[in-house]
């Protein structure tokens, strides 16, 4: 009987020991596919990478950019600049990104953002502050947030791609006083706003929007400054894309850290499967307080203003977010303490996907990504809807 038992310990264990090690061969294969000039070379030819688009329509199109979010140059060592971008190329045709079987397009503003650059000279009613929802990521200026407002309110984007809560509240502190809107809208998207807070505290300029009283970079006056910088990102990323397409394994690239967090297979089970490995909070203690002290600032600047202030709670992709687990419990943490600084809510996942039955049909493919044009169309409209009863 002890023979038995310590032969199938022995053939447990190495039944074990081969899953294990076949997992993590998967998880290196499959990151050695991502850095790889394979997977790079397939995702142009499945017409998604913004650069290939960038060479067709260059040869025709001179004054041609494209987006460039501020957060990269929170990375970026080699660009030392006193002046740091909130925007980007102003007065420039600009290519965004392809989830909807197009790229999206638009002219950008005086200063960088994507709106129509007449709004500027008029009396605006909503002021929109975000990251890439507000941008109008992957869909034309039409079917963005701004371009579904404007259809009945004077409306400005500040929002772009990346934007974490120190970022946008820089944006209002730079721009507001240019605006005078009557509301400001800021979209807090449910998913990943504040993962990027604590990266943005760390910058010194950042730190200064926050902790001083009068701080400004007055950046609406440098807007030939931030396009320089902008014009440098746009070089270095394009520099990158050749060699990616020519470089067999990109291996600067590889995260050994992900590796060994089997972040590629977690990921995979957590969106396909909606099963969450992971009970990390998403939000810590220090990161929450951050955001405390950057909501109450925003509210007391718009204030100020005698704007009104709304908070719209974006949703993200479903089956990522288990009323059980610590993510909820944050998303309520954050909804109760804007509602306490008497800014009131716009919450889209109670009003929106908790009433869909298909809340994935407003995602391009049905995949993880941006909102459909039906959905941004939809989430528009629930909107206006509060606003124009005031509820």
């Amino acid at each position: 009987m002890r023979t038995i038992l310590v032969n199938f310990s022995k053939n447990f264990l190495l039944i074990l020991i081969t899953i294990t090690i076949t997992v993590f061969f998967i998880e290196f294969l499959y990151s050695l596919y991502k850095i790889s000039s394979f997977r790079y070379n397939k995702w142009s030819n499945d017409g998604r990478n913004v650069f290939d688009e960038y060479v067709k329509l260059k040869k025709n199109k001179e004054n041609i950019t494209v987006t460039t979010p501020p957060y990269f140059l929170l990375n970026k060592n080699e660009l030392t600049t006193k002046v740091f971008p909130l925007s980007g190329i102003s007065n420039i045709f600009t290519l965004d990104c392809n989830e909807n079987g197009y790229f999206s397009s638009y002219y950008s503003d005086r200063y960088g953002f994507n709106n129509k650059d007449e709004l500027w000279d008029q009396e605006i009613d909503l002021l929109l502050i975000g990251d890439s929802f507000t941008h109008g990521a992957c869909v034309n200026y039409e079917n963005t947030f701004a371009g579904n407002f404007n259809s009945q309110f004077k409306t400005l984007s500040l929002g772009y791609g990346g934007n974490a809560p120190l970022m946008e509240l820089a944006t209002i502190i730079e721009y507001i006083n240019l605006i005078n809107p009557k509301k400001v809208i800021w979209f807090f998207s449910e998913g990943n706003d504040l993962e990027g807070l604590m990266d943005e505290y760390k910058h010194p300029i950042f730190r200064d929007y926050l902790l001083k009283k009068n701080f400004t970079q007055n950046l609406p006056a440098k807007q030939s400054q931030v396009n320089k910088i902008q014009e440098k990102i746009v070089n270095m990323e394009f520099k990158k894309y050749e060699r990616k397409k020519k470089k067999l394994f990109n291996f600067q690239d590889l995260s050994f850290k992900s590796i060994l967090h089997l972040s590629n297979i977690k990921n995979l089970i957590r969106y396909r499967l909606k099963i969450n490995f992971s009970n990390k909070e998403y939000i810590n203690e220090n990161t929450f307080n951050l955001f405390k002290q950057v909501i109450k600032k925003s509210n007391k600047i718009v204030k100020d203003n005698k704007s009104e202030f709304y908070f719209v709670l974006l949703p993200f992709y479903p089956g990522t977010f288990d009323k059980n687990s610590s993510r909820y419990k944050n998303y309520v943490n954050v909804v109760s303490l804007v509602e306490n600084l008497d800014i009131k809510v716009i919450d889209l996942q109670k009003l929106w996907f908790d009433n869909s039955s298909d809340p994935k049909s407003f995602f391009p493919g049905r995949l993880h990504g941006h909102y459909t044009e039906n959905g941004y169309k939809i989430a528009t409209s629930i909107i206006l809807e509060h606003i124009i009863n005031n509820k």
